[in-house]
């Protein structure tokens, strides 16, 4: 069994396999190099066959050749420069590679023999997050998969497990043992084979989810082996989600809101208190952004831990400010601080220009919004528990995840909230919109 990685970085070494997978370093132009072995009694010419897949088993190259073989065991090395077969162009994103290697075929003098099992297949995965432990920072995946024989008689896999890469290509979790349950092609309903993983969801991108199984069909072949199906993955993509708690007094509403975002798919950070310059640069990347600190009376500017952060650049604003962003990446933006939907001639409007630089939806208050003075913050929090859970898994049991506007609307249902002004916010741009990761 073995995989193959494809990263975008320079490196010394471009993947892990079962022999090593040494490789030029330069990515898109690279050349993986793979081998196998394989013997035979006699010496002859034999055709070989390398199939190269994605990780959801998506063929992208086959590469043939001849070689001699016998008598005895032979190398078979194979070489891949990173192109596609049509209709497939340019190279492959990186991500997790998967092979079958096949040798020999049909004739008088010749024989066939392959490195995967012949009638094991992995046909169906399926992932989702369940729980989110705030004391380890782990997220719970479910994973499920379905396993088939399709020639018989049909016995339970003799091995299957889960390992699961992070973004960069690394182990993060694994591997994990999987129930064995096989179906017969002609099965309906399939049994399903669950099991629940913990991983970091710390950065942002694509994880995968790799499901490998090995038959139990050793009678049945001639080299008495258990072979490995051709593995199989679900590979979800998670977003960048960042929130601040600007304000010592109130602490904890940055966790609050990642507590939901993790639920709901996010590579969620509470950052506590942050730096102008870091707010700044990390926003771009943002799917979702949470801010609750002190904004400036007239609107126009929030404070950071170091500096004002404010809408729009002039001679009279700081030079921290969002002229520059482009923020068409952001989905939400929530900016819970007093002022921060009014407009200042000089210093603009910290929620209304988030989405004229491109976020699809941004929230903000025209005045004072109250954290502290005579409530320490639990009922601002409690307001900002029950826009996320809103907005992650619906406002009652059995409903969809809502819209930010319908998650506005359950989140100012909060006992006390009017007190304190939480629930005369704006919103600018699309307030229909929903954020759960599809």
């Amino acid at each position: 069994m073995a995989h193959w990685f494809v990263r975008r970085e320079l490196e010394t070494r471009i993947g892990s396999c079962a022999t090593g997978c040494p490789g030029n370093p330069s990515y898109p132009r690279f050349s993986l190099l793979r081998s196998a072995a394989a013997s035979s009694a006699y010496r002859a010419l034999q055709p070989v066959k390398l199939r190269i897949y994605r990780s959801d088993q998506t063929p992208v190259k086959t590469i043939e050749t001849s070689t001699v073989i016998g008598p005895g065991a032979a190398e078979l090395p194979f070489t891949w420069d990173g192109s596609q077969d049509p209709p497939l162009e340019g190279t492959p994103e990186p991500g997790v590679y998967l092979f079958t290697w096949e040798v020999g075929g049909p004739g008088p003098t010749m024989d066939a023999d392959q490195d995967k099992s012949a009638q094991l297949h992995v046909t169906e995965t399926h992932t989702e997050i369940v729980s989110y432990d705030e004391q380890t920072d782990l997220v719970g995946v479910l994973a499920k998969c379905v396993f088939v024989d399709d020639v018989g008689p049909v016995q339970d896999a003799a091995e299957a497990r889960l390992t699961t890469y992070g973004p960069a290509l690394t182990v993060i979790a694994g591997p994990l043992s999987v129930p064995p349950a096989v179906n017969s092609a002609s099965a309906s309903p399939p049994i399903w084979n669950p099991v629940t993983i913990n991983i970091p969801l710390e950065d942002e991108g694509q994880y995968t989810h790799l499901i490998s199984a090995r038959d139990s069909c050793w009678s049945e072949d001639r080299s008495h082996l258990n072979r490995w199906a051709l593995q199989r993955n679900h590979a979800p993509v998670h977003p960048r989600a960042d929130n601040y708690a600007q304000i010592p007094d109130e602490p904890g509403m940055d966790r609050t809101a990642r507590f939901w975002q993790k639920l709901a798919g996010y590579a969620a950070r509470a950052n506590g208190a942050a730096t102008a310059p870091t707010i700044l640069d990390r926003l771009p990347g943002d799917r979702l952004f949470f801010f609750s600190g002190h904004g400036s009376q007239g609107g126009g500017q929030v404070s950071a831990s170091d500096a004002a952060i404010c809408a729009k650049g002039s001679p009279h604003t700081p030079p921290y400010n969002l002229s520059g962003c482009d923020l068409r990446n952001v989905r939400l933006a929530v900016w819970l601080a007093c002022y921060t939907a009014a407009w200042d001639d000089d210093f603009g409007g910290i929620a209304e220009m988030t989405h004229r630089k491109g976020a699809t939806c941004s929230v903000g208050w025209p005045e004072t919004v109250s954290y502290a003075k005579n409530d320490p913050g639990g009922t601002s929090r409690a307001w900002v528990n029950r826009l996320y859970q809103a907005l992650a898994s619906g406002t009652g049991l059995g409903r969809p995840p809502a819209s930010v506007a319908e998650a506005l609307a359950y989140a100012d249902e909060t006992p006390n909230c009017s007190s304190y002004a939480l629930d005369r916010h704006v919103e600018f741009g699309d307030s229909g919109v929903r954020i759960v990761p599809r």
